[in-house]
């Protein structure tokens, strides 16, 4: 073991070597950086009471391309802001409606196709918030599809009223 903190060691370390800092300190800090496993929690909140309805949504991603962008309402269409990254795909939205989206991954389970459901072709999530207005008509129109495709995910929905709903596939249908 090297005394790095004593006086003629530290002074090698801090002048010679230029790390100013430790070497015991330097390479547990990179051995902790190599093991480390990223977490990328995002997190949620719904608040309601006295007659109002609070959704916060937080991207804890490392990607700094963030993006909003809006949908103008349009014949039987909600106008919808969405947030998101550079591909567009909706990580967070509101609509007109105030119906309210955020989407968390979750660990990945290798699911079969739901006999009897439809595929959806597009982009599900867009779909159910441009033309539903509330929660119970989220619930009827993803009930209508196969969603095989959230095998690592889960879908949170809010509406004015403060219903709300977290939609995910069982992991007990894994296949």
């Amino acid at each position: 073991m090297i005394a790095v903190n004593d006086a003629e060691t530290k002074w090698d370390f801090d002048n010679v070597y230029g790390t100013g800092q430790s070497s015991i300190d330097g390479i547990l800090r990179a051995t902790s950086v190599l093991l480390a496993t990223p977490a990328l929690p995002c997190s949620a909140f719904l608040v309601c009471g006295e007659g109002r309805v609070l959704f916060a949504n937080n991207e804890d991603y490392w990607d700094p391309d963030t993006r909003v962008w809006f949908v103008p309402a349009t014949e039987g269409r909600h106008g919808v802001m969405y947030l998101g990254y550079a591909n567009l795909f909706p990580q967070g939205a509101l609509n007109d409606a105030g119906l309210a989206y955020d989407g968390f991954a979750t660990a990945a389970y290798p699911l079969t196709q739901q006999e009897g459901k439809e595929v959806f072709r597009g982009n599900l999530i867009a779909e159910a918030i441009e033309t539903c207005a509330t929660v119970e008509e989220v619930v009827v129109f993803l009930g209508r599809y196969d969603l095989s495709s959230l095998a690592n995910a889960m879908l949170f929905f809010a509406d004015a009223t403060g219903d709300h709903q977290w939609i995910h596939v069982d992991p007990a249908r894994a296949a």
